[in-house]
């Protein structure tokens, strides 16, 4: 494998990249000292100078209040404070704040003095510079209040959402030190060369870093060592090492790069690469940072989804985070793993959130080939697209693109959920946003989803002017529509707005507003897999929900909070009946039969599935066991050959169980993706 710089010049010196590295970080997570403010008069008693009151408890960082009992109806007011002694070693660097949320609003004092706020956007990660306010190898005071108020300042606006309104410091927090010039951040678009869809071939990286603490440097002077590695792959080959010299213009850093052999990122082989970047200056090496990313391509022709140059059909479930009934939205690492090793359990392949996660959950969907349409939180009918809500919506698409950019799971951007959205100004705002949002990142689907495009009129619906239609389907429960129905109305959907693909974005059952149980829910999601995969306009569908979750506006109760009962799992993380038929019906491959025949044999027939999810196999692993705990230690196994959507493959097998047995089938990664206990076979 070889690489080609383009326009930049080459110095021909290799460096270990960790050889003089500059970038230092303090992990605050853990105890922080912490006071509501029911009366909002911390700000007035000076507790960001004085101190919090005497009635300050202890708590754990991550954290949010809305979990305790007492306090789980507070929105408004929370503080929090910790002291902390900065390493002598740090005198003269630039020193930053990081957290990775805080919701919603934040502003941060250091020794009593206001170093920062960050406001309306209380899922995206922020930095507050305080260079100025800190006493490197002292003991350093710093307060953080947080606000959760229902608000007209924010997205999502007042109450118009449906999950928990969490306040508090509900992700990591760290104090990073740099010297100068500083890489605040790298964005890497790797492109594979598809002329052979697929046969991993060529592929080329755009990468641009962007700069600060420039004041008083001679750019000029300014290189990097990049170093390009596999990871997540079968091999750890070091595919680039060189020290370049880029030209730097208005803060950013550009190279190119060219590659005679890559390995695609693909959902079911998660090919990933990680860049590892130093900036020196004046041969003083100044930050380092690294980055992972992946060649992949996804796009639309006509009403298909087109990755790495093949025509697919997408399946998946979506996820509501902050359901932990101990956590909330400060939920832990092992509670994210949980859920997203549950997705995947579901044969997710293509997810939505409806708000900005965790560096965390991205870096697990890159890992496991989860693709990703994240979000901004605007939700629901009372959110209008006032210029507030415009003005607020472009300032979390910056943080959101600007943080998640590089991330090859992540295949299209949302601009929205459930508003009116046939109300022309709704609509312009839509394409306003839609717009903006391109200028940002157009490598991307922009989209936007709708639960009003069944409302046939003479205004478009706002997800037309997406690059993908995408509707929420609740045609037989929230709307109480008579199921019959359904397919004429999606035609009808279809044939009213221009040639694109349609993906049914929401779908399933919540209780207890809608009637019935998880029987109920496991016949609506058989009837409406049947009806969308006869559309092949359909290009995908999401389910929802995986889990039952926290809602501030839910009608369920477990303990003391607000629910939903809309999963196939619940709040415990225990499967539903419902949860093994989504399973089967998210597979993309097919058991079509399975017999004895007259020589005593088991008769076994596979095809690649043409419904969702649907796409090429390649290297899967048909095993058949005497039970599922060991399917591979005591089963026949045969490799299967290439499946085509809708290719069929005959199997086999001896009838060593006595008709009865384990179906197991494994893709070219070894995650399970169908399994099922047979327990009486018939002849045939």
């Amino acid at each position: 494998m070889s690489g080609k710089i383009i326009i930049v010049q080459v110095l021909f010196l290799v460096l270990s990249l960790n050889a003089f590295s500059q970038r230092s970080s303090l992990l605050l997570d853990g105890q922080w000292s912490f006071s509501i403010d029911s009366t909002r008069s911390g700000i007035t008693d000076k507790w960001f100078d004085r101190g919090l009151p005497d009635q300050k408890e202890n708590v754990g960082v991550p954290h949010t209040w809305n979990t305790v009992e007492k306090t789980s109806k507070h929105y408004g007011w929370g503080w929090y404070e910790k002291d902390i002694t900065l390493p002598s070693g740090w005198k003269g660097s630039n020193i930053k704040l990081q957290f990775d949320a805080v919701y919603h609003d934040a502003t941060v004092w250091v020794n009593g003095r206001k170093a920062g706020e960050h406001k309306s956007s209380g899922f995206t990660k922020f930095f507050i510079d305080v260079t100025d306010f800190v006493s490197a190898g002292k003991s350093n005071k710093i307060v953080v209040l947080t606000d959760n108020s229902f608000s007209s300042e924010n997205i999502p606006y007042k109450k118009s959402f449906d999950w928990a309104n969490d306040g508090g410091i509900i992700r990591s927090v760290k104090l990073v030190s740099t010297q100068r010039p500083r890489i605040d951040n790298i964005h890497v678009l790797a492109t594979p060369d598809l002329k052979t869809p697929h046969i991993d071939g060529k592929g080329s990286v755009i990468v641009k870093i962007k700069l600060s603490e420039l004041a008083n440097i001679d750019v000029s002077k300014v290189v990097f060592d990049v170093q390009i590695t596999e990871i997540n792959q079968k091999t750890a080959k070091t595919i680039y090492n060189k020290r370049l010299k880029p030209t730097i213009k208005n803060s950013i850093a550009e190279f190119n790069l060219e590659f005679d052999k890559i390995n695609r990122w693909h959902f079911e082989d998660p090919n990933l690469y990680t860049l590892k970047l130093s900036a020196s200056y004046k041969n003083k090496s100044t930050d380092q940072d690294t980055v992972n990313f992946g060649f992949r391509s996804f796009k639309t022709m006509g009403d298909k989804f087109v990755f790495n140059g093949e025509n697919i059909r997408t399946a998946g479930v979506e996820w509501t985070g902050g359901s932990s009934l101990k956590n909330g939205m400060a939920e832990t690492k092992e509670e994210i793993r949980a859920s997203l090793d549950k997705l995947k359990y579901l044969n997710t392949m293509f997810t939505r959130f409806h708000f900005q996660q965790d560096d965390y959950v991205y870096d697990w969907c890159d890992k496991n080939g989860m693709m990703v349409q994240q979000e901004i939180p605007i939700w629901g009918a009372k959110t209008e697209m006032t210029d507030t809500i415009k003005r607020i919506s472009k300032f979390q698409l910056n943080e959101m693109i600007e943080n998640a950019y590089s991330h090859p799971s992540i295949v299209a951007w949302g601009v929205g959920n459930e508003v009116e959205s046939r109300k022309e100004f709704n609509v312009n705002g839509v394409k306003e946003l839609y717009t903006y949002t391109k200028t940002l990142d157009s490598s991307r689907l922009v989209n936007y989803v709708s639960n009003k495009l069944q409302n046939i009129g003479k205004t478009k619906d706002a997800t037309s002017y997406g690059d993908v239609m995408m509707y929420n389907d609740y045609h037989s429960t929230w709307y109480q529509q008579a199921k019959a129905g359904r397919g004429p109305l999606l035609d009808k959907m279809q044939a009213d707005n221009r040639t694109m693909p349609l993906v049914i974005s929401e779908f399933g059952l919540c209780q207890p507003e809608n009637w019935g149980d998880d029987n109920k829910r496991i016949m609506e999601m058989i009837n409406n897999y049947s009806v969308y995969e006869s559309k092949s306009y359909i290009a995908g569908v999401i389910y929802f929900c995986m889990n039952d979750y926290r809602t501030h506006m839910g009608r369920g109760k477990e303990d003391f909070h607000s629910t939903r009962v809309h999963g196939v799992f619940d709040f415990y993380g225990n499967p539903k009946p419902s949860a093994a038929i989504l399973r089967e019906l998210n597979c993309p491959i097919e058991v079509t039969a399975l017999n004895i025949n007259k020589e005593n044999k088991l008769a076994v027939t596979v095809v690649g599935s043409l419904g969702f999810p649907s796409y090429q196999l390649k290297d899967y692993k048909f095993y058949w066991s005497e039970n599922s705990d060991n399917y591979k230690t005591t089963s026949e196994v045969f490799n299967l050959p290439l499946l085509n959507p809708g290719k069929t493959s005959y199997l086999k097998l001896g009838n060593k169980f006595n008709n009865r047995g384990v179906v197991t089938i494994e893709n070219g990664r070894g995650h399970v993706v169908y399994q099922k206990v047979v327990d009486k076979i018939s002849l045939y």
